[in-house]
């Protein structure tokens, strides 16, 4: 009678497992690559990595919970990185307002907050369009069914895109990086893979 528990529960955990492995090399490799970029130190690594986190959870969540993961849980979860990047957003915001230097471990963070990149969206500063963004994404999880799925996955598609300019630009046209901006684009980067998680599977 034992004999059919036990093969089920090996069943569910080599499921669990195909789920999981997948997302480490996602995080490992991500690291690996931000590692390249020039000046980038191992605070950096750390700053750029604090929206995974929540990521991190929802992967040993469905490891040690296996079944269909909720529709719920991708929300909640891309709530999290999204406002970890509306902090990163707010205090690049804060400190130009100021007219401060953001502090900064990559040594490019004060280049790239008053680079002509800076004032990409004919005159407004990407910090405002980043804080606006993020508040989007944020509402447009509020909004119920398929009108609020693709909203999200439409927002994070161009928060994406325009994160990956702006890295590109920062590497080749200051020479440099910034770390609060390699936070967001991961932010960015992860609200955009799990938003369409979300819609292909709970799509109706």
């Amino acid at each position: 009678m034992t004999e059919r528990p036990q093969a089920l529960t090996k069943i569910t955990q080599v499921r669990a497992l195909r789920h999981f492995l997948p997302w480490v090399g996602v995080l490992v490799a991500f690291g690996f690559l931000v590692s390249l970029l020039p000046e980038t130190t191992k605070w950096s690594i750390l700053i750029t990595q604090i929206p995974l986190v929540p990521v991190t959870g929802l992967v040993i969540y469905r490891f040690f919970r296996p079944g269909e993961l909720s529709e719920k849980a991708l929300r909640i979860t891309i709530a999290f990185v999204a406002l970890a990047g509306l902090s990163f957003a707010i205090y690049l915001g804060a400190t130009w307002a100021a007219g401060e230097f953001p502090s900064c471990s990559t040594g490019g963070c004060t280049a790239a907050q008053y680079s002509d990149g800076a004032e990409l969206f004919f005159g407004i500063r990407t910090t405002t369009v980043g804080m606006t963004g993020y508040t989007l994404v944020l509402l447009s999880l509020l909004i119920p069914g398929n009108v609020g799925r693709l909203a999200t996955a439409f927002l994070g598609t161009f928060g994406f895109a325009t994160s990956m300019y702006l890295t590109f630009y920062s590497a080749t046209e200051l020479n440099t990086t910034c770390q609060w901006c390699l936070g967001s684009a991961a932010a960015m980067t992860t609200i955009f893979a799990l938003s369409y998680w979300r819609l292909f599977r709970f799509i109706q």
